[in-house]
């Protein structure tokens, strides 16, 4: 317990506090790297800021973003490459990064084909992740899967997200517009 000017700071303030930091960081993020009319992932996506402030660089950049710098918070949660992380935080970065991928206008071209690649990128990497693939789908199955459930848990993704890229492509075909391009 910490005591400030007579009151006592308890571990349950010190975790709100850093909930909503979390929240408030989430929502920052969101509104900076999509479209303004893109509604706001729901707050428990902010377990993704928990994970990447356990690192003292991810730390740092939180600081930053909430004293107003929000560069190095977006430089962290786009790494050069997602091996070697952690598979908690490779799963919610996929998140973060096809969930921005859908929210952005097709015309933010390369916005929208960076986020998708980072989508792609930590996706792909999770479907070598067979023990933190096997417990998430086992947990949320309660229960044990068989093998062709566990693969076809560790393919969904990746293939889900290039069916989306396809399904664009072909929406937007004959206009040759946004989607295509980006697809291809």
């Amino acid at each position: 317990m910490w005591y400030t000017r007579g009151a006592m700071w308890r571990s349950d303030d010190q975790a709100l506090l850093e909930r909503l930091e979390n929240e408030a960081l989430l929502r920052l993020i969101w509104t900076r790297s999509t479209r303004p009319s893109a509604p706001p992932p729901s707050p428990r996506a902010a377990g993704l800021l928990h994970l990447v402030r356990e690192s003292a660089e991810g730390e740092r950049a939180a600081r930053r973003a909430l004293e107003g710098d929000v560069d190095p918070l977006l430089a962290a949660l786009r790494p050069p490459t997602y091996r070697g992380l952690r598979p908690v935080l490779v799963h919610h970065l996929a998140l973060l990064h096809h969930a921005t991928a859908r929210a952005l206008d097709p015309e933010a071209h390369d916005e929208a084909l960076a986020a998708f690649e980072h989508a792609f990128s930590a996706w792909a990497t999770l479907v070598d992740e067979d023990a933190y693939l096997s417990a998430l789908a086992a947990s949320a199955s309660a229960g044990a899967l068989s093998s062709q459930e566990e693969a076809a848990c560790a393919e969904a993704p990746p293939r889900r997200l290039l069916a989306e890229l396809a399904e664009g492509a072909r929406e937007d075909l004959d206009a040759h517009g946004p989607r295509t391009r980006l697809a291809l």
